[in-house]
């Protein structure tokens, strides 16, 4: 069977330590680390983080989606047409979204009020 050689074994006092270690472990220098200048600040990093979500909060929100929709020309009304018109022409009934919904009930709620 296999079992230690003990003429293989190393003596301790034969262990002889690198020159200059003075017993603190370096670690070996892989890659080179590079210490940026043009960092910027950890406030003005937070700051465009926050700019950049009040921006992505603003294209999601469906007050900022309506008001767009109605700059560029493209009120609910139209919508509804063009979707009456594509049932018309499909003999079909196309199923609404609960968005879709929730738009259509605003907009009857705004109706009846502004008729008051």
């Amino acid at each position: 069977m296999y079992h230690p050689n003990p003429d293989m074994l190393v003596p301790q006092y034969d262990i002889v330590p690198p020159e200059g270690g003075g017993g603190v472990y370096r670690p070996p220098k892989l890659v080179p680390a590079v210490m940026e200048e043009d960092k910027i600040s950890k406030k003005e990093r937070n700051a465009l983080r926050k700019e950049k979500q009040m921006l992505r909060q603003s294209r999601q929100s469906d007050f900022m989606r309506e008001m767009m929709d109605d700059m560029e020309g493209r009120p609910e009304e139209a919508k509804m047409e063009k979707r009456a018109r594509q049932e018309e022409e499909l003999f079909t009934r196309a199923p609404m979204t609960k968005m879709e919904k929730k738009k259509e009930k605003h907009l009857k709620k705004s109706r009846n009020e502004y008729a008051e």
